[in-house]
């Protein structure tokens, strides 16, 4: 027999992903399969469950495939997957009843901007939320009602995140369960605490019977059922249930307050630890300007989480490429070539304004519906500039976001650290670093969230594993310099936002 190991699999938007990690904490293997979402002309945007699912268990056969480590030798599994993604099934099948709905799906706005004031301002301040369609609570109450009304109101009929329908699937006793970190997320769950709200249910129509039982992130939740994950073998308990960006933030050791992270992916996600102390929800009027929620947690203690981010920041640069014809990465470096000097990038930020975002605005400009706009456009704009733009845009988003996070710890970012698919690209990591005004490093393997997923079920098992971060990305342009770049921004979002008839309700 080998050295054990820990399977950490994630389920995310865009692939699933598999990594066997020893004690030790290396990554012994890695395999990924992709997955597709539904992008309708309506805008609504589905996923199929059980490609989710069918992914994660070719992404092992593959894993297993490319090593000589036995399958015997796997110890335990944790799970990290999406967030928010919503899937009704059915309980002794484990069926899909419709199509899941994407955490990036907006179908549910209006419906959630007809709730009464007040009963957005009490659910924002009750559970740490802006009340926007991000959450599932709005996604279950859709599938739940556009189902046919045998299957709305059948016993058998179960409603959760994406994750509940995945750990039912691994499971030898099929129980659909949820973590902390998933349900704090939901808007049905008020933050601190570690069951279903009966006022957020009342609110969206949901019972609970319907809904998975919620868990600790570490523990012990059940154990693999024959088949399910072949070739591993039946009865590997599975011991980490997690989001897939607070599995990260484990992953990368940003595990005391004021230590933060930012995943640039299909959206840009910019989390901080904020300790054990529940944080305070200010008074908001339902939309909110921070998301707290849970980092993880055990039987013991939970950790919590502030968190800003940019939902379609990585769509809206593959459109771009897509539309160009040529890897953003290349339009990128072409723009950054032809400034000479400090002060010329900081110019070059401010010739256009490029708004990221196809799904509205995240927090902290919730509020903001706008869309995705250019402004100042010129003959002299190519391609490259606007990708340059682009990067810009998140940049400045994010970091109002970092602003917004360091006023509600009072206190500086300790450490900020990059990962996803965004962080391999020097160049785009140079502009984020230039608005954001703080080094950036970079985490050491593209793996991130599938090893947190490890890392939190060798937790469990008593070792603390953790991956690196490489060398730190610094600023190259001036404090007042990136301030003026990022006032321009700000003033150009709200402007559009009023054009676009948005704004709070």
């Amino acid at each position: 027999m080998t050295d054990p190991v820990v399977l950490g699999l994630d389920q995310g938007t865009s692939a699933s992903r598999a990594v066997l990690v020893d004690a030790k904490g290396r990554i012994v293997a890695v395999a990924s399969r992709k997955v597709a979402r539904r992008i309708h002309a309506n805008g609504s945007i589905d996923v199929d469950a059980l490609q989710c699912w069918r992914s994660l268990q070719s992404a092992v056969k593959g894993l297993f495939a490319s090593t000589s480590v036995s399958p015997r030798d796997v110890f335990a599994v944790g799970l990290s997957c999406q967030r928010s993604t919503s899937v009704a099934y059915q309980a002794r099948t484990l069926k899909p009843l419709a199509p899941a709905i994407s955490w990036q799906c907006q179908r549910t706005r209006d419906h959630l901007e007809r709730l009464p004031a007040r009963t957005r301002t009490l659910l924002s301040q009750r559970t740490g939320l802006p009340v926007v369609p991000f959450y599932a609570a709005s996604k279950l109450q859709w599938l739940q009602q556009n189902l046919p009304r045998r299957l709305r109101n059948s016993p058998t009929l179960r409603l959760g995140t994406l994750d509940s329908f995945l750990v039912a699937q691994l499971t030898r006793n099929r129980e659909p369960l949820t973590d902390l970190t998933q349900a704090s997320r939901t808007l049905l769950v008020d933050l601190g605490e570690r069951r279903w709200s009966a006022a957020a249910l009342r609110a969206f129509g949901l019972v609970e019977s319907s809904l998975p039982r919620i868990v600790p992130t570490i523990g012990a939740h059940g154990v693999l059922a024959r088949d399910t994950l072949a070739p591993v073998p039946a009865g590997v308990p599975l011991l980490a249930i997690a989001g897939d960006q607070q599995s990260a933030l484990f992953a990368l050791g940003l595990r005391s307050c004021g230590q933060a992270k930012i995943t640039y992916g299909s959206g840009a996600f910019l989390l901080c630890n904020a300790g054990r102390i529940r944080p305070a929800v200010e008074p908001a009027d339902g939309h909110g300007s921070i998301i707290r929620s849970v980092a993880w947690c055990d039987e013991r203690s939970i950790d919590y989480l502030l968190e800003c981010n940019l939902p379609s920041s990585g769509t809206v640069i593959e459109w771009l490429a897509t539309l160009a014809g040529r890897s953003f990465g290349e339009m990128l470096a072409r723009a950054l070539r032809r400034t000479r000097s400090r002060a010329e990038h900081a110019h070059r930020y401010l010739k256009t304004l490029f708004l990221p975002t196809f799904t509205g605005m995240g927090p902290p400009h919730a509020m903001v519906r706008c869309k995705g706009a250019i402004l100042n456009l010129s003959h002299d704009v190519d391609a490259s500039e606007l990708a340059l733009s682009l990067a810009a845009g998140i940049g400045c988003a994010l970091a109002e976001g970092l602003d917004a996070l360091e006023q509600r710890l009072t206190r500086p970012i300790t450490s900020l650290v990059a990962d996803g698919g965004g962080s391999h690209d020097s160049n785009f990591l140079q502009v984020q670093a230039d608005l954001l005004q703080c080094p950036l490093k970079v985490s050491s393997s593209e793996e991130a969230t599938a090893y947190g997923a490890a890392a939190l079920a060798w937790k469990q098992l008593g070792r603390d594993v953790r991956l690196d971060a490489r060398s730190a990305v610094r600023p190259r342009i001036t404090r007042p310099h990136s301030k003026a770049v990022r006032r321009r921004f700000v003033a150009a979002l709200h402007a559009i936002d009023e054009i676009s008839g948005g704004g709070p309700s």
